[in-house]
């Protein structure tokens, strides 16, 4: 077991890993970023037509604007997400069945998997929820000095479009995470099905190796190889980090027969 860690880490740190498959995943990204803008773009329209109701409310306009983005409807780019992580998850997981051979395990994936089910129908539309608080941040303040200023709806209209909260690199970031991470995920649940047959799963976090990776990339890249069940110094149980979108980190997994 000792030389099979020793083997693997002086691998992984004589490369610089990018994630397997990436120009597949990255058409995968561009494709749901393109699904994604036209629902952020209906976000700001949202909020312009209901900004139009904040003239005359200088009294009470923060309770007024928080009301606003509480009422904005993200149902549908959750699901347009979560549609385009299913595509990403099944590609991950199939993958890692056929690099590893783990059909000879008896290894299989379908959308219908335990873990698959309780990732794309209730861990990842948590967190989608929360695409809102960005918007919140950043577009609260345009209503508020619109209000405390007497700015035209139409200024606040323009300013609202082009904020960053809409904007086509937003969409893409979100795309890039969400692609990642299903991916990511897929190719960890044939691995814990490995698991489960009393196979000793180890794995390992990989970075891409430049000058843009972060510090605590770095931490879970030094950490090498650790057990299936254990976490790396970051708290994450595989890469991407949840510690700041867009993370290009990728796990390696190898197991004792």
């Amino acid at each position: 077991m000792e030389n099979k860690y020793v083997q693997f880490l002086l691998h992984a740190m004589s490369k610089a890993n990018g994630r397997s498959n990436s120009r597949k995943l990255r058409r995968q990204s561009r494709t749901l970023e393109r699904r994604i803008q036209p629902e952020l773009n209906k976000q700001a329209e949202f909020i312009v037509k209901r900004s139009r109701q904040l003239f005359g409310k200088a009294q009470n306009a923060d309770d007024f604007i928080d009301g606003i983005f509480d009422d904005i409807q993200d149902g549908t780019m959750i699901n347009v997400v979560i549609d385009g992580s299913s595509a990403s998850m099944s590609f991950g997981a199939k993958y890692r069945i056929q690099k590893m051979k783990l059909a000879h395990y008896g290894i299989s994936f379908d959308l219908e998997h335990p873990l698959a089910v309780e990732y794309l129908k209730t861990d990842r539309p948590l967190e989608l929820a929360k695409l809102k608080d960005t918007v919140k941040q950043h577009i609260k303040p345009i209503l508020q000095r619109g209000v405390a200023e007497g700015a035209s709806i139409n200024e606040m209209a323009k300013e609202i479009r082009e904020n960053y909260a809409f904007s086509k690199t937003r969409a893409l970031m979100i795309a890039n995470n969400e692609v990642a991470r299903a991916y990511e995920y897929g190719n960890m649940i044939p691995m814990q099905d490995l698991a489960a047959q009393v196979k000793i799963v180890i794995k390992a976090w990989s970075t891409v190796g430049d000058a843009k990776v972060e510090q605590v990339c770095i931490d879970n890249e030094a950490r090498g190889w650790i057990k299936m069940d254990e976490s790396f110094p970051s708290g994450d149980n595989e890469a991407p980090t949840d510690d700041h979108p867009n993370c290009r980190c990728t796990t390696l997994w190898d197991f004792e027969d």
